[in-house]
């Protein structure tokens, strides 16, 4: 009994390790749709069973619409450090002023993965009068800090499933704030007053076909054991 849990153990760790290992984020995907049953197994692999540091869920995983995403599209992508602000506003006026080539060439940086089949948008509290102040504990219980770090549990739990079922994804951090304008975003929860849900950032899934990058080089990195621990004398 205990020959046959071990090995597999072993074989389950092995194919673990295979797929994080090999994974790669992908900056553009197929247009072939992702069924529904997929989806829902990778909606349950987000659904709040990774560790939240406190059984306080204070964020919510949502498949957007395409309606949305084809609203929010224009305000998606991020800008080169040699774009200028005009070449900014001129974007976001009308994207569909120039090329593809020619924005790229004007400093725009285009971020494929939002047009990837399946997009879940990760979205935390946010205060109603747009500041950036944190979380007080009456308010919510479990700390900003503590939240991102189950935010980064739940999506790399939701990423095996995605790389387990044959599909690929790509986070997807650097946006416009503009592209939160064109869309409302409701809860039937009770949230502390002056407080609002909107999305943190992205996972973008689909069958990958461009690489964004190759990232077995840096993998692994060395991180372990590699600080001194000792007891003061």
């Amino acid at each position: 009994s205990r020959g046959i849990t071990m090995s597999m153990h072993e074989s389950t760790q092995t194919l673990l390790q295979n797929l994080t290992i090999n994974r790669s984020s992908y900056s553009k995907f197929s247009k072939e749709e992702v069924d529904t049953t997929t989806i829902q197994k990778i909606l349950d692999a987000a659904n709040g069973i990774t560790p939240s540091l406190g059984n306080n869920f204070h964020y919510r995983v949502d498949q957007l619409p395409q309606d949305v995403k084809d609203a929010m599209y224009p305000y998606m992508h991020s800008a080169y450090a040699n774009c200028t602000q005009e070449t900014k506003d001129e974007f976001e006026e009308n994207y569909l002023a120039y090329s593809m080539s020619t924005w790229r060439k004007k400093g725009i940086c285009f971020n494929h993965q939002f047009e990837a089949p399946v997009v879940l948008a990760y979205s935390i509290p946010v205060s109603t009068d747009g500041s950036s102040r944190h979380w007080k504990q009456h308010e919510f219980p479990t700390s900003k800090d503590s939240t991102f770090i189950a935010i980064g549990m739940n999506m790399w739990n939701t990423i095996c499933t995605v790389e387990e079922m044959g599909l690929n994804s790509c986070c997807l951090k650097a946006y416009n704030p503009k592209a939160f304008e064109q869309i409302n975003v409701e809860t039937s929860e009770e949230l502390p007053e002056g407080w609002k849900y909107e999305p943190f950032l992205f996972l973008c899934i689909g069958k990958g076909i461009k690489v964004k990058g190759d990232h077995r080089e840096h993998k692994p990195n060395g991180i372990v054991n590699s600080l001194n621990f000792a007891v003061k004398q």
